[in-house]
């Protein structure tokens, strides 16, 4: 009898054993380990502070994203993302060689085992001193307005901005300006940017690391309509003796000129003072740019386009002016301006003229006299 029992109860251990092992075999052939990797989990950075607060930005040589490879039961593995995995550096652990070493977390758990590997891999980081300073925000414009409409005046606000970056980068560094569309404009609007950085190429800079005081800047655009008024020519003084003036002969006729609808209701005409104080000829000037340019020193000089009059000379179109440019250009005055008592420049806004004499402007542009015209 007793042997029996024992018989039983070896034949029960034996069937527990056989079945454990067919259910591993089956579980091995129904959901078998597997692997997968993902090539792109982005690293996290954490306490970028320790930077930040010793005066110090940091730019990511290596390792801005990690690959990892899983090792788990397939049944689990396939339903992982790169969503499910954490991968952080953390600053405040940056080595002598300013690297840091990363680590990866998996979110999702798991019934079973489950093995990450990131091959150890690191964060490697390239520091500089931080440098601040504060631009003036420049404002240019695309595109065209409705037709008959013309370009106001721009103002931004805030019209400086600190900038804070890296000193590489801060050396590229031309101004800080933003873009706005004019397209089908058709009155005054306002509209928020995000300043842009600009190199000497009036190319844009990539603004990773950089901050700026404000993060969005306010542009106010003045709409104008246009009109088309009478010009009349009125002569000033005599000419020489012996001479008599005998007619005047000037185009355009009309010129076509811009302000808010309210002012351009009135009548308005151009009345253009022209000297023939001591004439003994005809007077007809254009411009020589030949010439032009030999009295500069260049090879060639051209017409400068409309869409860079403001970011050249600080003045909108239609406002220009030698005098008081954000920066000092070569100035040249035509020599026949000297036999003239005063003469008339723009005064830097539309509509506004400066009477003086010629020497006066000489001395304020820091110009020179020179045979300039045809």
């Amino acid at each position: 009898m007793k042997k029996k029992l024992t018989s039983k109860l070896m034949l029960k251990i034996v069937s527990v054993i056989v079945a454990f092992l067919f259910w591993l075999v089956i579980i091995n052939i129904t959901d078998p380990t597997t692997s997968k990797t993902f090539y792109d989990i982005p690293v996290q950075i954490l306490n970028e502070n320790v930077i930040t607060s010793a005066n110090q930005v940091y730019d990511i040589v290596d390792g801005d994203t990690v690959k990892v490879t899983v090792k788990g039961k397939r049944s689990f593995v396939e339903t992982l993302k790169e969503s499910d995995f954490t991968a952080t550096a953390d600053l405040s652990e940056l080595s002598k060689v300013n690297a840091v070493s990363i680590n990866v977390k998996l979110n999702k758990e798991s019934t079973s085992s489950v093995d990450v590997d990131w091959n150890n891999a690191v964060l490697k980081v390239a520091l500089e001193k931080r440098i601040t300073k504060s631009f003036k925000v420049e404002v240019d414009y695309e595109g065209e307005l409705s037709e008959n409409y013309v370009l106001g005046e721009m103002t931004a606000k805030p019209n400086m901005i600190e900038v804070s970056c890296g000193e590489s980068k801060f050396k590229k560094i031309d101004h800080v300006g933003v873009m706005v569309s004019l397209k089908g404009q058709s009155e005054d609007f306002d509209s928020e940017y995000s300043p842009v950085l600009y190199d000497a190429n009036g190319d844009a800079l990539n603004d990773a690391n950089v901050s700026f005081s404000n993060d969005t800047i306010k542009v106010s655009t003045q709409v104008l309509s246009t009109k088309e008024i009478p010009v009349y020519v009125e002569t000033e003084g005599a000419p020489a003796s012996g001479y008599r003036l005998v007619q005047t002969d000037y185009k355009p006729e009309s010129i076509q000129v811009s302000g808010t609808k309210e002012a351009l209701e009135k009548e308005v005409s151009i009345k253009v003072p022209i000297s023939i104080a001591r004439a003994k000829k005809d007077i007809e000037k254009e411009i020589d740019l030949k010439k032009a340019a030999k009295a500069v020193g260049e090879k060639s000089v051209e017409m400068l386009p409309l869409k860079d009059v403001t970011n050249v000379t600080g003045y909108i179109r239609g406002g220009c002016t030698a005098v008081g440019m954000k920066k000092h250009y070569v100035t040249r005055i035509d020599e026949s301006a000297i036999l003239q008592d005063a003469i008339y420049v723009s005064g830097g806004k539309r509509g506004i003229q400066i009477k003086l004499h010629p020497d006066d402007l000489l001395k304020v542009t820091k110009a020179e006299y020179a045979d300039v015209t045809a």
